[in-house]
């Protein structure tokens, strides 16, 4: 190693590196391998993003011309949903249903009233929460 005209030294293996950048450097590759880390976990154990369906699986009239829907809601979620609001637009504001502690992969059944002539209730997922 040569030394400068102001006795700091130069050169040498490590490229005149002081023990505060390498400090730097080594915190800076460890963080990146821990984001990387992070970011594989993730991809893998992340809860599936399907969202729940609703179909009509029934359609009844009643003697007084209502139309009687029965609904499946199903959950196919790798996570159980605490509630969820169904809606169905034949009437304004639209009827709606409510689904309680769904299991992962689980069903529930229900009924919805519509009014005489309605041939498609219009049922969809308006809302949930695992």
């Amino acid at each position: 190693m040569s030394e400068s005209a102001d006795g700091a030294k130069d050169g040498g293996p490590d490229g005149g590196m002081s023990a505060v950048e390498k400090a730097i450097i080594l915190v800076s590759v460890a963080f990146t391998v821990s984001l990387f880390a992070f970011a594989a976990v993730q991809m893998v154990s992340t809860h599936s993003a399907t969202a729940p369906t609703v179909d009509v699986v029934n359609r009844q009239t009643m003697e007084n011309g209502d139309v009687v829907f029965v609904v499946k809601f199903a959950n196919d979620q790798d996570a159980g949903i605490e509630s969820a609001t169904v809606e169905a637009n034949c009437t304004s504001p639209p009827t709606t249903l409510e689904f309680t502690n769904v299991p992962s992969d689980g069903t529930r059944y229900g009924r919805i009233v519509c009014p005489p002539g309605t041939e498609d209730p219009g049922v969809s997922v308006a809302a949930w929460k695992e």
